[in-house]
């Protein structure tokens, strides 16, 4: 062999040969966001969730308002139930908008930190998020100020308050639909990236 030639003579390691390179050092960054991604999935269901609870309390509050409306002969209990309702909804959404955020702050840490679908799945559901609160802000709140306050648009009285209540709860139900479809496609994909890598 060449031991004991070379430039360095015969101290480039054994046998002439150069030394073993050490192994290469993990990825820090590929499974940065693991723990993250999981709290992404986790979040995001609990949003899914919550919010198709809140469809459907809003649907049996209605239905259960219209029925007092139509047979209460006290206007004080009829009040007292619709704030009692606007309290219970006011909390489910003020708890989704919690919900909400952090799920839109997890996908954006996630996005910078991920790769691939990881990131991909992050967008996806950012994305879904700020396109559900554009659509509610629209919907909800400039839908139901110029149905309320446009005359003869859906009748009068309690009916037409109901009509008008049937609209938002399926359009809130395709809302809905929508939105947990892109947050689960989304949150699934990037936990799937994340399995890979670790």
């Amino acid at each position: 062999m060449t031991q004991g030639y070379g430039p360095d003579h015969g101290q480039q390691g054994q046998w002439g040969q150069d030394p073993p390179e050490g192994a290469p050092a993990p990825s820090a960054d590929a499974t940065a966001p693991v723990g993250l991604i999981r709290w992404l999935f986790v979040i995001g269901i609990a949003v899914v969730t919550v919010r198709a609870l809140l469809v459907l309390v809003s649907i049996l509050l209605s239905v259960y308002f219209y029925g007092l409306a139509s047979t209460a002969t006290d206007t004080d209990d009829v009040m007292i139930s619709f704030g009692v309702g606007s309290i219970v909804i006011s909390a489910g959404q003020l708890v989704t908008v919690v919900l909400s955020v952090a799920l839109l702050t997890l996908a954006i840490i996630v996005a910078v930190k991920a790769r691939e679908r990881g990131r991909t799945g992050a967008i996806i559901v950012g994305g879904a998020v700020v396109l559900s609160f554009v659509i509610f802000v629209l919907v909800f709140f400039i839908g139901r100020f110029l149905f309320i306050n446009a005359p003869g648009v859906a009748g009068d009285g309690v009916d037409g308050i109901f009509r008008i209540a049937i609209i938002d709860h399926v359009v809130q139900a395709v809302h809905w639909l929508v939105f947990s479809a892109a947050v689960l496609i989304g949150a699934v994909r990037a936990r799937r990236w994340a399995r890979q890598i670790t």
